[in-house]
């Protein structure tokens, strides 16, 4: 007789289906070998219909889940003539009091990824990535001799999954499994629009995936006509939309994970908390974009914009998904039934293996490429950089990403000691009708000497002359003395403007309002 392995799982509108997904991945290579019975809240048609396994109805009729406790009465009941060796739990409302029950009576497997709150426990699988700090997850919150399976090594993924050769213009836009779209309407109508008015070698190939718990979705299913959009719902399996798909546009759920194994480009959003990543820690990934769910709703011109500026700018886009640090495989399956059901304890050493630090260069000056776009509009939002600047708002990163991929200005950071201490960057504008170099510094990691300020802007100076011989201009807010000294020392004088066509031209070029503020130099 087969060993019977339960799975207690959940999915609906608010948490959409990447549990259930997950949970139908991990038991596909096992069922040869086990009876898997999975207990969900309410069968539905559109699940029994495309997964072959057993499903058992947890609440019949208006019943729902009410508690743990109660959850408990309803499994008992459920499990009386059924002997189960395994308990999986992929469920965010299943916590200790429910694991207590049911601890040493089966072996239990939690999935989880919110690393808030105590497990009891024999194994604990979170393939999410938080850098250097996977390690650490779970202390204290699991038993000592429970089994901790972290990191991206364990990220499960369909295994189905092709590497292929596409076009460079088909996006793939996905709101998650479930939930009300009708948000995303005006966003997903104005794109079409504008890729309408593009000339031909212009226009991308739009597909949106409708998810099968979608609500209110409707309205974008008139864009079908539309020559290219394609419109898919209640697809269950991505898998050629994937292996497709050139750039993706999305939530950043699980499926960053099938996005790192096939390469693909993406800027993702968050919809709950449990999908919030940090950016170097996505960067990892090679996910190097990442904007906000209100840019989709009140912003979605600048969204709209912001996705032909990545198509425009593609292979650059390419390159950094191509320069990950780590690299996803289809072998978490096998590696996680390896611990669990055949007692191989060598899964310590496979995070390591794809793990890589990113490590600053030596001492000097370095050209600013791309794979730093986050970590420059970090440095440039930090409050001491901030109160001397021009503009004194946090920058947000669709914006930032716009003027990355639009600027001429060339950057470069200087580092001391691993660390990158400032960032220098030079353009060439045209005010007065003359044109001038301009340019910005800024500090980024620990303290940073007068010397190197003076040093990093004298090299500067002295290599901007020799691409072109003009003059140097500069702006200084009267609050910030000691960079107006600085300039001082390497030879900048004040200039004073009386003319109103220089006073204006400022204005319009700087978007200063009040130039009395403002100290104006040329060296």
């Amino acid at each position: 007789m087969k060993k019977v392995i339960a799975v207690r799982v959940n999915y609906n509108q608010l948490v959409g289906l990447g549990h259930l997904y997950r949970m139908l991945r991990f038991v596909k290579p096992l069922s040869q070998k086990y009876r898997i019975i999975f207990f969900i809240d309410k069968k539905e048609d559109l699940i029994e219909k495309n997964f072959n396994y057993e499903f058992i109805e947890v609440y019949k009729g208006n019943n729902k889940f009410k508690s743990e406790i109660d959850d408990i009465k309803k499994i008992k009941k459920l499990i009386k003539n059924i002997k189960i060796n395994y308990f999986i739990i992929d469920d965010y409302r299943i916590g200790i009091k429910w694991e207590k029950f049911f601890y040493r009576k089966q072996k239990i497997i939690i999935f989880d990824d919110l690393n808030n709150r105590k497990h009891l426990c024999d194994f604990i699988i979170d393939s999410k990535h938080v850098g250097e700090d996977t390690k650490k997850r779970y202390q204290n919150l699991v038993p000592k001799n429970c089994q901790k399976l972290l990191g991206p090594t364990y990220s499960i993924i369909n295994n189905d999954l092709e590497k292929k050769k596409k076009s460079k213009k088909n996006l793939l836009l996905y709101f998650g499994g479930g939930g009300d779209i009708s948000k995303y309407y005006n966003f997903f109508k104005y794109l079409a629009e504008e890729n309408k008015l593009k000339k031909n070698k212009n226009k991308i190939n739009i597909t949106l995936v409708i998810g099968p718990l979608a609500k209110k979705f409707k309205k974008f299913l008139k864009f079908k006509k539309n020559k290219n959009i394609e419109i898919l719902n209640n697809v269950m399996n991505l898998k050629y939309v994937l292996e497709h798909t050139s750039m993706y546009f999305g939530v950043s759920s699980s499926i960053i994970y099938e996005l790192n194994f096939l390469k693909i480009p993406a800027c993702v959003f968050s919809k709950n908390d449990n999908q919030t990543n940090q950016i170097n820690n996505l960067e990892e990934l090679g996910i190097y974009f990442q904007i906000r769910e209100k840019n989709l709703i009140s912003d979605y011109k600048k969204t709209t914009n912001l996705i032909f500026t990545f198509f425009n700018n593609f292979k650059k886009v390419s390159d950094l998904t191509n320069c990950r640090q780590i690299k996803i495989d289809k072998k978490a399956c096998k590696r996680i039934e390896n611990v669990i059901f055949k007692s191989n304890k060598r899964y310590k050493k496979d995070y390591k293996k794809n793990y890589k630090n990113n490590k600053i260069q030596k001492n000097g000056f370095y050209k600013i490429n791309d794979n730093l776009i986050n970590r420059y509009l970090f440095y440039r939002n930090q409050k001491i950089n901030r109160f001397v600047s021009i503009n004194k708002n946090k920058i947000e990163n669709i914006d930032h990403y716009l003027w990355w991929f639009m600027t001429q200005r060339i950057s470069f950071y200087f580092v001391k000691k691993y660390k990158i201490k400032l960032i220098f960057s030079q353009e060439i504008i045209k005010i007065f009708k003359k044109y001038f170099w301009y340019g910005a510094w800024f500090k980024c990691e620990g303290i940073v000497k007068f010397s190197e300020i003076i040093d990093g802007l004298n090299s500067q100076i002295k290599k901007t002359k020799k691409i072109k011989n003009l003059k140097w201009f500069a702006i200084i807010k009267k609050n910030n003395p000691a960079v107006f000294y600085i300039n001082k020392l390497i030879g900048f004088k004040e200039e004073k403007f009386f003319l109103q066509s220089n006073i204006n031209s400022l204005i319009k070029n700087f978007k200063i309002k009040k130039i009395k503020n403002y100290y104006f130099l040329t060296k």
